[in-house]
């Protein structure tokens, strides 16, 4: 877990699929580029089951080593978000 919380330190860029328009917002922030209204859609919808319910209630309750690596990875990003103000009204200019 170690290296994995290293490595959240030291990559370019980190979004969080549960805040996906302010994670592409934040990339474009950064890095600049063009936002594009795809980039905001599910391209690849899956089939919501009974099944993917009890499943993602099963990874909520991941502990240890995953859950210190989404820790590390959600405060980097809500850092870099504060820092880089990106915000819903920052975010409807720059992606309109």
């Amino acid at each position: 877990s170690k290296e994995a919380l290293s490595v959240i330190r030291q990559i370019g860029f980190v979004g969080l699929t549960e805040h996906w328009p302010l994670s592409i917002c934040l990339f474009h922030i950064r890095f600049g580029g063009t936002c594009y209204l795809s980039s905001f859609k599910n391209l690849r919808p899956g089939k919501y089951t009974q099944h993917y319910s009890e499943m993602m209630t099963l990874a909520r309750n991941i502990t240890g080593a995953d859950e210190l690596v989404y820790e590390a990875a959600s405060k980097r990003f809500w850092q870099e978000v504060q820092s880089f103000s990106a915000t819903p009204e920052s975010c409807r200019i720059l992606c309109p």
